[in-house]
């Protein structure tokens, strides 16, 4: 906490319910907002900005973020303590928004995400560390209100215990492929280009499964909807490049 502080003792801190940044010259330094139960944050034309947002006390806040057309929002959003956020996005042509979303506490956010207009471009990042008995939520919702827009989304989590995470939203979990001890979560280089938040792992060799993944002691006797459940919590994709989760297609089938 005192690493983050530091790092965090050089942006400007955002004081007010609104933060309308208006040119570039607003944009040099990151924005920083902390615990803040309502913040609206306008993005002018053309303007590339940064915000970090903290959660520390188990509050709600409600956050929304406009862009105007060719604007650019990177948005860093942390939680330290057990809060509930709901987060609306709306972007206008040309705009692009990355969300990052960090849950070090059990946490509930919600984000909903506007695409008004072509070329519009949205990206959101999740990670969670869960342990003992916390809960974490994450709720995506994009909507392509026009043609020629772009979204992409991953989420990644890790829950010890008797935690539990949890993704709502058209996505499906990731599974480590080893058993180990969590050393780092740190960006690493991402074969689409760029680096990504990802979590570092010490094998210890054991492959000890998840009982998320564990297989049912009585297969034939299971409905339609818990084989479903199985699959969605088995993180299977499809393997044409969109990974498309194949729960959501089952229960298409089924429906």
């Amino acid at each position: 906490m005192a690493a983050l502080t530091d790092i965090l003792s050089g942006f400007r801190s955002v004081g007010s319910e609104r933060l309308r940044i208006g040119d570039d010259s607003d944009a040099v330094q990151p924005f920083v907002a902390v615990d803040s139960a309502k913040l609206r944050v306008e993005v002018a034309a053309g303007v590339s900005a940064r915000l970090v947002v903290v959660h520390e006390k188990p509050l709600a806040s409600s956050l929304s973020f406009l862009l105007e057309r060719g604007a650019q929002l990177g948005v860093t959003e942390v939680f330290l303590g057990e809060a509930f956020a709901e987060v609306r996005t709306v972007q206008a042509a040309d705009s692009s928004c990355c969300l990052t979303a960090v849950q070090l506490a059990g946490a509930n956010v919600s984000y909903r995400i506007d695409l008004d207009g072509a070329h519009a471009a949205s990206r959101v990042d999740g990670l969670f560390l869960a342990a003992e008995s916390e809960h974490c939520v994450m709720e995506l919702r994009t909507a392509h209100n026009v043609p020629d827009c772009t979204s992409d989304s991953l989420m990644k989590g890790i829950a010890g215990g008797n935690a539990v995470g949890e993704f709502r939203g058209l996505g499906a979990p990731i599974h480590a492929s080893v058993s180990g001890k969590v050393k780092a979560v740190e960006p690493r280089p991402y074969s689409m280009g760029g680096n990504i938040t990802s979590v570092i792992i010490e094998n210890d060799f054991q492959n000890t499964l998840s009982e998320e993944v564990q297989a049912p002691a009585s297969p034939g006797a299971l409905t339609p909807d818990e084989m479903v459940e199985i699959v969605k919590n088995a993180g299977i994709v499809g393997m044409g490049g969109a990974t498309f989760p194949t729960h959501v297609k089952i229960s298409g089938g089924i429906g």
